[in-house]
């Protein structure tokens, strides 16, 4: 009974191993044939390492210009040359990347507290009034103006 056991293991591994040989063989010619009708399909990509005459500068590396079809285009400089972008996408990525508003949570005495979303959670951090950055003074007048008028 052991001995009939052990035939047909050696009987079920050699056939599993044979039937892994041969759609091996099978699997990797099919891969080498579809890699060499990628390869004749791919036309050279045009890449656009030039900016255009009609580029007008809007800020440093960033350049923007109109196609012959009267499409606006941002052009900006990489390391890797230029890359070539629709207005209304390069202005839509530029309100996501804005930082959230500053909130004032409290003034006490000569400091006051503030806090802002992050993608971390809330940011914390009070200063002196006499210390404070644009956009912290804006944001405590802001809450100035709004308990004055209460």
């Amino acid at each position: 009974m052991k001995r009939l056991a052990g035939v047909m293991t050696v009987l079920v591994l050699g056939a599993a191993t044979a039937f892994a040989q041969a759609s091996g063989s099978s699997t990797e010619q099919a891969r080498k044939a579809a890699k060499v009708k990628s390869t004749a399909r791919r036309a050279p990509a045009a890449a656009s390492s030039e900016l255009p005459a009609n580029a007008e500068k809007i800020q440093e590396g960033v350049y923007k210009a109109k196609d012959a079809k009267g499409k606006t285009w941002i052009y900006s400089r990489t390391p890797f040359g230029w890359t070539k972008t629709d207005e209304a996408a390069f202005q839509e990525a530029a309100k996501s990347s804005e930082m959230p508003p500053i909130r004032v949570v409290a003034v006490e005495g000569d400091k006051v507290k503030f806090e802002r979303d992050s993608p971390f959670g809330k940011s914390v951090w009070s200063k002196p009034i006499n210390d404070l950055a644009a956009d912290e003074r804006a944001a405590y007048e802001l809450k100035l103006n709004a308990k004055n008028e209460k």
